[in-house]
């Protein structure tokens, strides 16, 4: 009796292992991607040609500086619905990317590990930076119900980043 269920369990066990490890391989190449894709995060921002368009999709404004550090022009405006708008900016030696969003999160989107970490004051908010090798590459700060951050490409002085955090609301 015991041999028979040694068996019995054998057999199932080869089954379970044969029935688990085969896939269809005759699957078209459409389906394969269509599956691949229904995993992936749709992105949330909407491209806006205007300021207004990124603020009534949003749900607020947002006052920016008249030109960033390098000369870089502004080259794309997006927003979330009631959530955030991002404006980026691009030229041949600096990019930048301003955000301000509703909450009070850390929504700069820059993930890098960097060598300084430090508060700084900027007329009476108090804005956390980092960077490397002297220069500043990410401000973050909250302000009333609002969260911002500026990013830029090339690092920035103290002096520049400050000046540049102090223009946006």
């Amino acid at each position: 009796m015991k041999k028979m269920l040694v068996i019995a369990i054998c057999i199932l066990l080869a089954l379970v292992v044969v029935a688990c490890g085969s896939q269809p391989n005759d699957l078209p190449q459409e389906n394969a991607n269509a599956e691949e894709q229904q995993f992936q995060i749709p992105n949330p921002f909407v491209d806006c040609a205007t300021m207004d368009d990124a603020e009534l999709t949003a749900g607020f404004s947002v006052t920016l500086p008249e030109s960033v550090p390098g000369g870089a022009q502004q080259t794309a405006i997006r927003a979330t619905e009631n959530g955030m708008i991002e404006v980026l900016y691009g030229g041949e030696e600096k990019q930048a990317c301003l955000r301000k969003g509703i909450g009070a999160e850390d929504i700069s989107g820059d993930y890098n590990l960097y060598e300084t970490t430090e508060e700084i004051a900027v007329g009476d908010v108090t804005v956390t930076v980092k960077g490397n090798g002297g220069k500043l590459y990410l401000a973050t700060w909250t302000s009333g119900e609002y969260s911002f951050a500026v990013s830029v490409s090339d690092g920035l002085s103290q002096e520049d980043m400050t000046a540049l955090v102090s223009q946006v609301a």
